[in-house]
């Protein structure tokens, strides 16, 4: 139950209701504001209710405060400026000081137009799966109620909104958790922000609420999770979760008094599944509560289990229309888990580089497959085969830089102490019945040794000293090709003898790097050669290396919510357990 609480628990709502209109006439921003960083700004960059004062005019009592709070020599915490970082304070030092300290968001009446502008953004952060009250959650209260008694006071809170939506803005473009907090395997290179570039384009932005939406992700996958999320909301605050009680599988055919609530709940679930269309622009706010049409009797009929199967693609469950254990499961997940799961996935596309390459290759660990794409379309798609939940396959990106062709299998030490050792101590015979060579050392010009003259019962783990390599052949583990991204993780994608397991639906059991299905058409895609130059290249049993022309970005991902091609909304289950400990990331205080 701990990921269902935990992902529930990011259910949160925002407190500004759900059709926020930030700012409806204003022309959206220049691009070349957004990512300049500069010392300064032009006098027409300062929209605020003093814009055209000269800079000669004295200092009201509201910007000596400001002039006060932001140049006590950097005395002053981060925190007391309201900033999460010493980036952020020296960004808002700097901003402040090139307008002469005039306030953007107060003055000494309350909120400027422009000030309820930025609260109605930070309050709306849960439309984008963040939560609001990480964003100057205390400032917007006061200035909500008019708390404000002395200009040092209303200086510190202008700072705090400043300092909120720097955070915001900060989290929306990169992501609020980083991912290496997660673990080593979450090896992500994190994208670069600049808390001042950030800040002068919101400054100098017609609209900020045009300028805030600029600074999420700007990608299709993006706005269609984002309306999923909203599309849950929506959907639980007018329905109840139809739950399906547990029972004995069914199966097409069967008499059940389970059967209509299967087909109500399959009805409710079936109105987020397939967003409307235009609904990325706007939100699908046609939505309308499924309609129960009973079937007379209990039975399981043929159109039922049409709709069951479908449910089952979506969720990437065996398709075979049999309600069992794992199918009741994901149809009982309720709405609150399924937003939560929506919102970490939103984190990890936030996580994902601007540019992943005009032509790359994606490898979905939650889903189990790969695909080629280029300028959008994909070119080749294959299931895979990932590491087990010990020996997991980490998360980064690459570039493919070569093949090899009857490759050589150096095994890993790990391996060696854990599954070929007790083998060897049992049958020193084992190695050449399974096509390996014991060999000196890991340099470059090994002797081949005798098993046989070893005492195996002297070697440990640890103090193995020799390498052991299996040769090029059909029963290598690595097949006839792998395709090299060469990486201090050691994990790579090759070819595998063990076909029957790209026909298990939960493919978890490598030892970290990825096998590939159809391995001849994916190095066809990537060398650009005939399937007979393939084949040719697979079936010679030399090892051969061929270099790809142009290296070719990889990207490890794990996704277990998106929007399928088709427009479908997929839920995938989470086989290392990441999900739980996301959405611990993104609850507790500290995330970045």
């Amino acid at each position: 139950m701990l990921l269902a609480g935990l992902l529930a628990g990011l259910s949160w709502q925002g407190a500004a209701g759900e059709d926020r209109a930030l700012e409806t006439n204003a022309a959206p921003p220049a691009e070349a504001n957004a990512g300049t960083h500069t010392a300064s700004l032009p006098q027409s960059f300062l929209p605020s209710r003093d814009a055209g004062a000269p800079k000669s005019q004295p200092l009201d009592k509201l910007q000596l405060a400001l002039l006060g709070v932001l140049s006590d020599g950097g005395a002053a915490k981060p925190a007391e400026l309201g900033a999460r970082t010493p980036l952020d304070a020296e960004a808002l030092r700097e901003s402040y000081a090139a307008r002469d300290y005039r306030p953007l968001w107060l003055d000494t009446e309350g909120l400027t137009p422009r000030g309820e502008a930025l609260l109605r953004a930070l309050e709306a952060a849960d439309e984008d799966g963040l939560n609001p009250s990480d964003y100057g959650a205390e400032a917007r209260r006061a200035v909500r109620a008019a708390e404000i008694a002395t200009p040092p006071a209303l200086a510190r809170l202008e700072l705090h909104l400043s300092g909120a939506l720097l955070a915001y803005l900060t989290d929306l473009k990169i992501g609020r958790v980083d991912p290496a907090s997660l673990g080593e395997d979450h090896d992500i290179a994190r994208k670069s922000v600049e808390p001042l570039a950030l800040l002068h384009g919101a400054i100098a932005a017609p609209s900020l609420a045009d300028y805030v939406a600029t600074q999420r992700p700007q990608t299709l996958a993006y706005a269609q999770l984002r309306q999923a999320l909203r599309d849950h909301r929506w959907l639980a605050t007018i329905q109840a979760d139809i739950l399906v009680p547990e029972g004995p599988t069914l199966r097409p055919g069967d008499e059940d008094p389970r059967v209509p609530l299967l087909r109500q709940r399959l009805a409710q679930l079936k109105q987020i599944a397939s967003p409307l269309p235009g609904a990325i622009s706007g939100f699908s706010h046609a939505l309308v509560p499924a309609a129960y049409v009973p079937v007379p009797g209990e039975l399981y009929d043929p159109a039922l289990e049409q709709t069951v199967m479908d449910f089952q693609r979506r969720h990437g469950l065996e398709v075979d229309g049999v309600v069992g254990r794992k199918t009741l499961a994901a149809l009982n997940v309720t709405l609150a888990e399924r937003t939560g799961q929506i919102l970490v996935n939103l984190e990890r596309l936030r996580w994902q580089a601007d540019a992943l390459g005009e032509t790359h290759v994606s490898v979905n660990l939650p889903d189990y497959r790969m695909r080629v794409i280029s300028q959008g379309a994909v070119l080749h798609e294959a299931r895979v085969i990932i590491g087990t939940a010990k020996n997991r396959t980490p998360l980064f990106s690459d570039r493919i830089t070569y093949l090899e062709f009857n490759p050589f299998w150096n095994v890993p030490r790990s391996i060696v102490g854990e599954e070929i050792l007790p083998q060897l101590r049992e049958d020193p015979g084992y190695l050449a019945a399974n096509n390996y060579k014991l060999l000196s050392d890991w340099g470059g010009d090994p002797s081949v040794l005798d098993p046989y003259g070893i005492s195996w019962d002297q070697v440990t783990p640890k103090s193995f000293p020799f390498r052991v390599r299996q040769e090029p052949g059909p029963g290598n583990a690595l097949g006839l090709v792998k395709f090299m991204f060469p990486n201090h993780h050691s994990v790579y994608m090759h070819d595998t003898p063990a076909k029957s397991l790209f026909g298990k639906n939960r493919r978890t059991f490598s030892h970290g790097c990825i096998r590939v299905q159809h391995p001849e058409q994916f190095a066809q895609v990537l060398l650009g050669w005939t399937d007979e130059e393939v084949q040719a290249a697979m079936e010679t049993p030399e090892r051969r290396i061929v270099s790809l022309a142009e290296p070719v970005p990889v990207h490890l991902t794990y996704y277990t919510a998106w929007l399928a091609d088709d427009g479908t909304l997929q839920f995938r289950d989470d086989p290392y357990g990441n999900d739980p400990l996301l959405a611990q990331a993104l609850l507790g205080e500290g995330s970045r």
